[in-house]
């Protein structure tokens, strides 16, 4: 027993942390949101199946934007995760990853980017990561940053490598992480992004229980002296996701 619960936490882990990730951004066209969580649900959810059970993928999620408007940057974000970015490179071709004929595929493809404008599609590498709970938190507080260039840009990175236990121990969040933008088109507006993650089933359940602590970041103020480290980033968007497929 002591060794099926220690898969499934070590299992548990590896859905929240992961070294690297291809993500996908999506914008919903109008009346598509029902159609692509269809696709995703079945389709997709079975391709992504078989591309793990055939080991060229560590896991996949889907996120969805809580609060559907024009004035969110992205409404679903796919994200392929990777251990080592060869296996990405080698394996990521569908007619290596698919049972389907390929007037399925098409079928399949034609059906969801009617449903959906592709937005960007970048490559992140974890910097830090910390879950106090066994599985993922459904509900994230996505945010995506430009980080200054230089010095004070890497000590905020650094920051979140050194203090990550704090930020999640000390200031109210189930699990937190931050992820360097590694590969993105020109027209990507930011170049890292951190995630807080809460064990709320949405965002009304988190607005009427969420409890901030009071915390002592003396530690954090002396690492950066007489800098700041709101200086060394620029926000550029911010919403909360809640899952839609974790695999």
């Amino acid at each position: 027993m002591k060794k099926i619960f220690f898969i499934i936490f070590i299992l548990s882990l590896t859905l929240g942390y992961s070294q690297y990730a291809v993500l996908t951004l999506w914008k919903y066209e109008e009346g598509g949101r029902l159609q692509a969580r269809e696709i995703i649900l079945d389709e997709f959810k079975r391709v992504a199946e078989k591309r793990i059970a055939d080991g060229n993928l560590d896991g996949y999620h889907v996120w969805q934007s809580v609060v559907w408007s024009d004035s969110n940057q992205y409404d679903l974000i796919i994200a392929e995760l990777y251990d080592d970015l060869e296996k990405y490179h080698k394996n990521r071709g569908l007619q290596n990853n698919l049972n389907f004929g390929a007037w399925s595929t098409h079928k399949v493809w034609s059906d969801f980017l009617n449903s959906v404008d592709l937005v960007d599609r970048i490559i992140i590498k974890n910097e830090a990561f910390e879950n106090t709970k066994e599985n993922l938190p459904n509900l994230g507080k996505f945010n995506f940053f430009k980080k200054k260039s230089g010095n004070l840009g890497s000590k905020w990175v650094e920051t979140h490598k050194k203090f990550s236990k704090f930020f999640v121990e000390n200031q109210s969040r189930d699990a937190w992480g931050s992820w360097s933008v590694i590969h993105k088109s020109f027209k990507t507006p930011f170049d890292h992004m951190t995630i807080d993650l809460y064990d709320f089933n949405n965002e009304m359940d988190f607005i009427m229980n969420y409890k901030p602590k009071k915390v002592d970041a003396s530690a954090i103020q002396k690492f950066w002296g007489k800098q700041s480290p709101f200086e060394a980033r620029t926000p550029t968007e911010m919403a909360f996701f809640t899952q839609l497929l974790i695999l």
